[in-house]
């Protein structure tokens, strides 16, 4: 059931931007004729070379050597200053635009701190669930020492493998004995009432005050991506299906977002906007879902606004997922999962360490420009792609510690995902903005929290009761204000769209899908008139983008 719990990922992660220019315009471009590649990239400064010396007596050629070769001497060493520099620069605040932010400086990431969270009774667990292996012994308590409770963490401080350490509880002296990084890293514990478990997190940063300043407002434009294929292209009318649903969710944010400038970004276009640069150095041997991760955050790094992927259905405003009155204030999707379906598997996972909120989704995010948790989460992604995505995460030892491998895994990160993996590197590394992402001022909203278990489990009976029927109950789901979007995986798509012809598509059939698509101003009576001619009713007669 794993897959269908990853109903917010699909391998399509789709982009949009439009030249600089026009950022403030409602005007939009069909993306068909940004076609081809206009960024220019800018002109490096370089050192002039030509010898600038006039000196010209010969008498004076011995000297002149002389001060030359110390010009020279002291001109190296101070190329070598400014080179090295350049590298320490490059080195905490990323390559590229990300760089910009004060929030790359090492000054503004705090110094590095430490918690000893409290995993609860018992003896120390590991991820998976299993006694630490100092513990799996028929006499634990010959492994233990005379400690007070701030002696362990004392003696734990002392050791910088010391991942946490488990003690007695309602003994005098209290006992306790520390778990070191070849044990394994403390996730739980087994619920023996003699004993605790505490493990210790390791902060990197702790940026405080880093979201306390003003924010400015997420600006009005809405970022996505969908790479076209040619009409010579076997697979051009499937294509051509799945172009009306994006025209249908590129409609919808048009018709409920009125004064928002829409981008809708190919494979050629999207130069437009974004310079190499912007991107990891080894962005043209991505795959597609990461290259499309890279696109959608150079986008919001450098001009801000709302990321949907292309085939996120609209159900209402965005202006319920942005409270202007309050900037500082941001609204994310994680993945909890389904009603007695969590996506966090429970044999593998403590919730004391992390929750599912810990998961984030990536197909939208809402932010101005230039925020710090999406240029640290780039900045992460350029590392991690610098030379390509040919390796698992897994094998990111240079990015992700052994620890955080685990939590991912636990977690449900697929090994695809480097963008959420990102973010989930990025808030465990650092305290002040871990305890913003579970403040107030984050609203995090599981986007599966609304729907039945049971349209994963049938699909069938789902595309049925959705495109044949009317579903009281799917009809009040959709449209009765608690759910705000509706986003199609790869998985749904194949399950419920390939099966279905325009006339369903365009709500020309009573049924659910009909109801839901009036609700939102997209019910198209002409379109239908024009599906139901002899003939019509079949894909390659759909324009490629309806939304136009």
């Amino acid at each position: 059931m794993r897959s269908p719990l990853r109903f917010a990922q699909g391998l399509d992660r789709n982009f949009d931007h439009e030249r600089s220019s026009a950022l403030n315009s409602t005007d939009v471009e069909d993306p068909q004729e940004l076609s081809d590649v206009s960024f220019l990239s800018r002109d490096r400064d370089f050192v002039d070379t030509k010898h600038f010396s006039d000196d010209s007596d010969e008498d004076g050629i011995i000297e002149r050597r002389r001060h030359n070769a110390i010009f020279y001497g002291v001109s190296l060493c101070v190329a070598f200053v400014l080179f090295g520099l350049v590298l320490t620069f490059q080195s905490v605040s990323g390559s590229g635009s990300a760089g910009t932010s004060i929030w790359t400086s090492s000054t503004a990431w705090g110094e590095a701190t430490e918690d000893f969270v409290d995993l609860g009774e018992g003896l120390c667990m590991g991820v998976q669930r299993e006694l630490i292996p100092k513990f799996n012994t028929s006499y634990p308590l010959e492994l233990f020492h005379i400690a007070s409770f701030s002696e362990c963490q004392n003696q734990c401080r002392k050791d910088p493998a010391c991942s946490g350490f488990a003690r007695t509880v309602g003994t005098f002296p209290s006992r306790c004995s520390l778990v070191f990084e070849d044990d394994g890293f403390p996730a739980s514990a087994d619920g023996n009432t003699t004993y605790q478990c505490f493990w210790r997190h390791k902060w990197l940063h702790n940026s405080e005050g880093i979201y306390d300043v003003a924010q400015p407002n997420v600006p009005k434009i809405i970022w996505t991506y969908w790479e076209n294929i040619h009409q010579e292209n076997p697979n051009y009318t499937k294509q051509a299906q799945m172009h009306s649903l994006l025209g249908l969710c590129e409609l919808s944010w048009r018709r409920l977002n009125p004064g928002w400038t829409v981008h809708v970004l190919n494979q050629d276009t999207f130069w437009n906007y974004i310079s190499r640069e912007d991107l990891p150095q080894g962005f043209d041997h991505l795959k597609i879902q990461h290259r499309s991760d890279a696109i959608r955050l150079a986008l919001l790094v450098k001009y801000g606004g709302v990321w949907l992927d292309a085939t996120v259905l609209l159900l209402r405003p965005l202006s319920m997922f942005i409270q202007e009155a309050d900037p500082s204030s941001r609204f994310f999707y994680v993945n909890r999962g389904l009603q007695g379906l969590p996506t966090v598997d429970p044999t593998k996972y403590s919730e004391k360490r992390y929750t599912a909120d810990f998961h984030v989704e990536n197909w939208f995010f809402a932010v101005p420009p230039k925020d710090p948790l999406m240029i640290r989460t780039l900045n992460c992604v350029k590392r991690l792609h610098q030379d390509g995505d040919t390796k698992h995460l897994t094998e990111y030892r240079d990015v992700f510690t052994l620890r955080q491998i685990d939590d991912l895994h636990a977690l449900g990160e697929w090994a695809y995902i480097a963008t959420d993996a990102c973010i989930f590197k990025t808030l465990d590394e650092d305290r002040a903005l871990t305890q913003w992402w579970l403040s107030p001022k984050v609203r995090r909203k599981n986007f599966l929290g609304h729907l039945d278990p049971q349209w994963f489990a049938n699909y069938q009976q789902t595309m049925v009761d959705l495109f044949y029927k009317v579903n009281p109950a799917i009809v009040q789901v959709l449209t009765g204000g608690e759910l705000l979007l509706l986003k199609f995986t790869t998985e749904m798509r194949k399950a419920l769209i390939d099966p279905i012809s325009p006339l369903e598509m365009y709500g020309c059939v009573e049924s659910s899908w009909s109801i839901v698509l009036a609700a939102i101003g997209l019910a198209n009576i002409s379109k239908c008139d024009a599906l139901r001619v002899p003939g019509g009713n079949n894909w390659t007669n759909t324009t490629v983008i309806e939304g136009r």
